[in-house]
């Protein structure tokens, strides 16, 4: 028998994020340790490649220092079996030592069970943050549109796809089962294997028993996981919630199809081709064990912004025309708004607030995440509209550095998954995602947990329109009811279902704005108020001395004029904004004046 060893071609081991030096085994550690066999085969091939030395004294004096000894670990229950196999004792480079350790300990701790039923659970809340949540499917959608531009896919592919995928097993009007070469072709190269639904409902496995029954065996953690499970499998089975999950999985489906298509037709072979279409709409399939670990804990939602930054990077180095393109777009938009809908663009977004004054990717000669659209003149009022677009542009806040922890952009900052949205905010009373101190606390316990408990149980319901409790449903119950707000432009009950369902359209009211606008300086200046009153005290306490406390405190007043006189010039501009009449007529808006 003949053994031959196949040699993968080079776009195939960049698909598979091989790098054929001694960084391929950093690339590989996570993906050979899915299995034993698999990891013991890695550990023998990397021991007889020639950066592994089986001595010390067999490194080149020059390179000792940057060598480091594999551990003799005994795995557990035997007698003489290594933990790394063949590569045990010998010496490798700090970099591939550091990896291969790492990665270890990484899936030492997925078998804790402790912090698998945690990822367990918080598979759940990503689901319902994502797949159930309308909102996110129109930004979906919207960002994939976008996307297949960005990797040079082309349009009419989609068609074909969606086509594909609606037929594929499905009778036809003589009761035929229809089949799709195209799809079995894309299923056997794994395109759809990636996507976000996928990956993480492969944390979660359907149970079959009652969700409370009680196995004495079971510590309370992982009842509570038990019975989640159980509720989720008994949900999908009453087809409550499976299809939008089942919708989500289709929306990114198509878009890989379609650069599936595109690959094919541009002359890849099919496995490119496949794996191609893998990376271009995301894989969430990672093996880095820190993106892992961050991506079950601080940062649930990283493996987006992992995956889609070096696209990004790609598209702006081979085709910088792509996000021209784009750009010009956004910005004739905008230019339409302001001539169609009036009103003064300047005064407007001096006064919005700061979260909604960012440019996309953080690139101030980018268009504003908020594009102003034209809406002509209905009856007697002027009307501004804006319409936030950060989640219909791929990674469109990836450099905007906004949140809890000050100069970490907006995909870093830390928010803990289930644990940061619950329990965080249940414990200790305070809302990461608004970055604010839970309303109603009085400081009494008992009451202040009836507080934070309403907080919790909120957070938990899934932002569905007229589900009861739901964010979307609240919202349309204030529309609908015409409930006004000093700091809120009232929105009819049609632009609020359009802002739940995605389409984050906001009326530009000054005298709101500017009300909004004035909330925010206090809100800074109480804080500044605040650190002024803690050095006093500590000078009360005879913690610093006079010179030293008089010399903080000036700094914090000079902070507080600073951010005054900034805050002055946007009142200075709302004041004096020069309100230009919107057009009635949009018709000859294009003809030329004669």
């Amino acid at each position: 028998m003949v053994r031959i060893r196949w040699e993968y071609t080079k776009p195939q081991r960049v698909g598979l994020g091989e790098i054929e030096d001694a960084a391929f085994a950093m690339a590989e550690t996570g993906r050979a340790s899915a299995r034993t066999l698999s990891q013991y085969r890695f550990f023998d091939n990397l021991s007889k490649q020639d950066y592994v030395y089986d001595t010390f004294r067999k490194i080149p004096n020059v390179a000792r220092k940057d060598f480091m000894q594999m551990p003799t670990t005994i795995i557990g229950k035997t007698q003489d079996k290594f933990r790394y196999g063949n590569l045990a004792g010998k010496w490798v480079p700090k970099d591939l030592y550091k990896s291969l350790v790492s990665a270890r300990r990484y899936y030492d701790l997925e078998s804790v069970d402790l912090y698998k039923g945690y990822r367990t659970l918080n598979s759940y809340w990503k689901v319902s943050k994502t797949a159930w949540n309308p909102t996110v499917h129109v930004n979906n959608i919207m960002s994939n549109f976008v996307l297949h531009d960005l990797v040079d896919a082309d349009y009419k592919f989609l068609r074909p796809a969606w086509r594909a995928l609606t037929t594929h097993g499905k009778k036809n009007k003589t009761g035929k089962i229809q089949r799709s070469s195209l799809v079995e072709a894309a299923t056997k190269h794994g395109v759809f294997d990636a996507d976000f639904v996928t990956t993480e409902l492969k944390n979660i496995q359907a149970g079959t028993k009652f969700p409370y029954n009680f196995n004495d065996k079971l510590d309370p953690f992982n009842h509570s996981i038990n019975a989640a499970r159980n509720v989720y499998d008994d949900v999908l089975k009453k087809n409550v919630l499976t299809k939008l999950t089942d919708w989500y999985r289709f929306e990114d489906s198509v878009f890989r199809l379609s650069v599936f298509q595109d690959r094919l037709a541009k002359g890849w072979d099919m496995a490119d081709a496949a794996l191609d279409a893998r990376k271009a709409f995301i894989d969430y399939n990672i093996d880095a064990p820190a993106i892992n670990w961050m991506r079950n804990t601080i940062t649930p939602f990283l493996a987006y912004t992992y995956r889609v930054i070096p696209i990004l990077a790609e598209t702006a180095i081979v085709r910088p025309w792509k996000y021209f393109k784009w750009g010009a777009l956004g910005y004739g938009l905008n230019k339409m708004g302001d001539l169609v809908s009036g009103g003064d663009e300047e005064a407007e977004r001096a006064l919005m607030p700061e979260r909604k004054r960012g440019h996309f990717f953080g690139m101030p000669f980018l268009p504003h995440r908020n594009v102003k659209v034209p809406v002509p003149k209905f009856g007697k009022d002027q009307q501004s509209y804006y319409v936030d677009l950060t989640r219909w542009v791929p990674g469109g806040d990836v450099l905007a550095l906004e949140g809890t922890v000050p100069g970490l952009p907006a995909p870093l900052q830390p928010s803990g998954g289930l644990a940061g949205e619950t329990i965080f905010p249940l414990l200790v009373g305070y809302d990461l995602f608004r970055q604010e101190k839970i309303k109603g606390q009085t400081g009494i316990a008992s009451e202040d947990f009836k507080v934070r408990w309403d907080t919790f149980t909120d957070k938990l319901i899934p932002n569905i329109p007229f589900l009861p409790g739901s964010y979307s449903s609240k919202r349309l119950e204030t529309a609908r009811k015409g409930l006004d707000s000093p700091y809120r432009a009232s929105q009819s009950e049609f632009a609020a279902l359009a802002n739940t369902l995605g389409f984050k359209i906001q009326y530009a009211d000054l005298k709101k704005l500017k009300a909004g606008k004035v909330l925010e300086l206090k809100r800074k200046i109480q804080g500044f108020k605040e650190q002024i009153n803690i050095i006093r005290n500590e000078y009360r306490r005879g913690l610093v001395n006079k010179d030293s406390a008089k010399e903080k405190i000036k700094v914090l007043a000079n902070k507080i004029r600073e951010q005054a006189a900034k805050y002055d010039v946007y009142f200075d501009t709302a004041d004096s904004a020069n309100m230009k009449e919107p057009l009635v007529d949009v018709s000859n808006l294009f003809e030329k004046k004669k």
